[in-house]
């Protein structure tokens, strides 16, 4: 069986660009820690992510997580923390996370990671969506944060 957990971001982005079906799609059912649905529904979150946040899909579902007093996960956020840990306790195959400590951290565990632009590429490569116009709308409207040379890094890798 496949466990996939997600930290916020993603998801946050994928809202506000109308694909979070996207992860219904490539994984089927997935699990969200509590922290990262209370970033979702926080009042700094974007008040598309807070609609859907508060109307969870039948194919979410929200995890308790018990603190960790880790302290090679003490510089993350808590959503992050809670999202390797419930990836580690329920076995996950992946586990679809940004930022870049937390990406670290994650592999250092031994977990498989996707980001953002990976769940676009994956579903361009399935011919669901041009990868190259989302990521425009993603990185025009949202406030995904990115190197400039990630662009030509991430249109090439649409055409392997």
């Amino acid at each position: 069986m496949i466990v996939v957990v997600a930290d916020t971001s993603p998801v946050n982005y994928l809202i506000q660009i109308e694909l979070v079906d996207l992860l219904h799609r490539l994984y089927g059912h997935m699990l969200i820690p509590k922290a990262v649905l209370a970033e979702l529904q926080s009042e700094a979150a974007p008040e598309p992510v807070k609609q859907w946040a508060s109307q969870l899909p039948v194919w979410i579902d929200v995890a308790f997580v018990p603190a960790s007093d880790d302290p090679l996960l003490s510089t993350l956020d808590r959503g992050e923390r809670e999202a390797i840990l419930l990836a580690e306790t329920s076995h996950a195959t992946l586990l679809v996370i940004d930022e870049r400590k937390g990406t670290q951290a994650a592999r250092v565990r031994g977990l498989e990671t996707v980001g953002t632009l990976g769940l676009i590429a994956r579903a361009h490569k399935r011919g669901w969506i041009d990868g190259s116009e989302v990521f425009e709308r993603l990185i025009q409207t949202t406030s995904f944060r990115h190197a400039s040379a990630l662009r030509e890094i991430f249109l090439a890798s649409l055409t392997r």
